[in-house]
């Protein structure tokens, strides 16, 4: 008989590792006040010490008040990104900017992110030509911008590993005060207008004016907010 079965059978061994504290609700609350200044500490010292630095390293410009919740994007730099004051960045997200263009090799690709935007876990924004993004923007999780169609629409082209055309690309403006909803996808070509939502899961293809709410596969309004 091994040792691993052994114990397993042992009585008490058993009762042993099955074995509780009965709940002591002050003892509890002092381990989750602990728990938790642990990790607001760990935050805290994570922004301080490391992202606040590298933020400043992998763009162009950016305001006070940056502030990481979670992991460090992943940041390519290979044009412009600047950031605006009071911005938190939540979890894992995938910041590109500047890619390979025919015919616009001497057009530098531009992200603008403005003031107090939030920009939820999971979130993806792709610039090869210009992201506009205003202030007191909401972005949920998992919202994926893409001014670009990542490849050219011609699948020789692709065979090819060619760079995208000017037809590809096209910029995208993101008002003040938009909010996007959870998984929604914003296409090339498109300005969403002041105080717009986004509905959870859209895809926005065509612009959307200010004060409603857009919702779908094409994405179109449902409801106006004025």
């Amino acid at each position: 008989m091994g040792v691993f079965s052994y114990l397993s059978n042992n009585n008490f061994v058993r009762k042993l590792w099955h074995f509780r504290f009965p709940y002591f609700r002050r003892y509890a609350g002092m381990l989750a006040w602990m728990s938790t200044v642990k990790k607001f500490t760990w935050v805290w010292l994570r922004n301080v010490l490391f992202f606040d630095q590298m933020i400043r390293m992998h763009c162009n410009k950016v305001g006070e008040n940056i502030f990481f919740w979670g992991t460090y994007p992943l940041i390519s730099n290979n044009g412009y990104i600047e950031i605006g004051d009071d911005v938190r960045i939540i979890g894992s997200n995938n910041i590109m900017v500047g890619f390979k263009v025919t015919g616009a090799e001497d057009k530098e690709a531009r992200l603008v992110i403005g003031n107090d935007v939030t920009i939820g876990f999971g979130c993806e924004i792709n610039v090869a030509s210009s992201v506009y993004i205003g202030n007191h923007v909401r972005f949920a999780t998992g919202v994926k911008i893409f001014d670009n169609n990542s490849h050219p629409t011609d699948a020789r082209l692709r065979r090819e590993k060619s760079p995208m055309m000017l037809e590809d690309v096209a910029p995208i403006v993101i008002n003040d005060d938009v909010w996007i909803g959870i998984n929604a996808v914003i296409l090339k070509g498109v300005v969403i207008g002041e105080g717009a939502i986004v509905a959870a899961g859209s895809v926005v293809t065509k612009s959307i004016p200010p004060n409603v709410i857009a919702a779908g596969n094409p994405a179109r309004i449902v409801k106006s907010l004025q």
